[in-house]
């Protein structure tokens, strides 16, 4: 029995693609419409990684928006794509293109933090948000190119009704599949562990993280979270000669303080992010790391004889496939829920949104 019979007589699978699947998608669209409303707001958009995070959850909301068709095909309409090949063109483009930003994006804010926490005097001065917008231009540009010819020249609907590739460009689509693979699963997933395990330890030594930053840093910070002009700098320190020594001491004393204590806020601060997105990233390589792996078993399946692939085609290989799917799936869905949970600031924005009246506002 070959795996479209399988998929058209298990009830578990039914159950799933007919209840799961339309929840996730929902979940995704409306989780992720929000989480891109917040990082808009204006006291999110001074993070160096919101638009790095507005991106990842607008291609999120995408892919959720994408799932919608296939549902409604294998539960509802089973000829939905028959005469309307533009559908399945479209959806595959969205999944291609939303896929790769999802994971790119993750590896973008995963590089910026490392940068923070390894190198923060100069992640403060270099890391900018039109450096960001520049490395997402970097990123979605080609991206958008990339994915034309095999979404719109080499895709088509079969006569079961199945958006599937042309079998006439199969042998092209094994290429672009090789590089695909790499680009989406093979480099940003090494270099997103190696940088979450590099996060991590150092985290396990942030006392030595703020002292660094205490000890180099201090006057630095002051100069950057102080809102006095030139002219008020001058005309304090015109007063200051006119001061009596012990008035002298004692302002210096306050000015220490108070630059020790912005420093120690803004480290605070810096750690609390960190330990966010470290959350969004992890998650994103636990939910998607057994799909991709078993994207790996199927690419080096397909090198070996297909007919005798059909025939052994189990039970088991196809709950395997659907359930790793569909949790990988999840991984489009949830980051709503980390934000909340760990992001003290995404929760006063989200009351703000939703309370306006509260004009309070507290950096994190």
């Amino acid at each position: 029995m070959n795996q479209t019979s399988y998929y058209t007589h298990s009830a578990f699978i039914q159950y799933l693609q007919l209840v799961f699947v339309p929840c996730l998608a929902l979940l995704g669209i409306c989780g992720n419409i929000i989480c891109a409303i917040v990082f808009n707001t204006k006291p999110l958009r001074r993070l160096r990684s919101s638009s790095f995070l507005f991106l990842l959850a607008a291609s999120d909301v995408l892919f959720s928006l994408d799932l919608l068709p296939g549902w409604i095909n294998t539960s509802f309409v089973r000829s939905l794509y028959s005469g309307a090949n533009l559908i399945c063109k479209i959806q595959t483009y969205i999944s291609f293109v939303a896929s790769f930003l999802h994971i790119w994006m993750v590896l973008a804010f995963t590089a910026e933090r490392f940068f923070a926490v390894n190198f923060p005097l100069k992640h403060m001065s270099k890391c900018t948000p039109r450096i960001s917008h520049i490395i997402i231009l970097i990123i979605t540009m080609p991206v958008i190119v990339f994915y034309i010819y095999p979404s719109f020249f080499a895709s088509e609907v079969d006569m079961y009704g199945q958006c599937r590739e042309k079998e006439s460009h199969v042998h092209y689509l094994n290429h672009i599949n090789i590089v695909d693979t790499i680009m989406t699963m093979f480099l940003p997933f090494i270099f997103v562990s190696i940088a979450n395990i590099l996060i991590i330890k150092k985290l396990f030594y942030s006392n030595t993280f703020r002292q660094h930053v205490f000890e180099n840093g201090s006057s630095y910070q002051c100069r950057r979270t102080s809102y006095w002009t030139p002219y008020h700098t001058q005309l304090v320190k015109k007063s200051e000669t006119n001061r009596p020594p012990v008035e002298k001491s004692i302002a210096s004393i306050h000015r220490k303080q108070h630059g020790n204590d912005s420093t120690r806020q803004h480290i605070l601060a810096e750690l609390r992010l960190t330990k966010m997105l470290l959350a969004i990233s992890l998650t994103c390589l636990s939910l998607n790391f057994p799909s991709y792996s078993l994207r790996l078993i199927v690419f080096y399946e397909q090198t070996q004889d297909d007919f005798k692939q059909t025939q052994n085609y189990s039970t088991f290989a196809l709950y395997r496939d659907v359930l790793l799917h569909y949790m990988s799936y999840l991984s489009y869905s949830i980051n709503i829920f980390i934000y909340i949970l760990c992001g003290a600031n995404f929760r006063r924005a989200l009351k703000r949104i939703f309370f306006p009246k509260k004009k309070t506002f507290q950096i994190d």
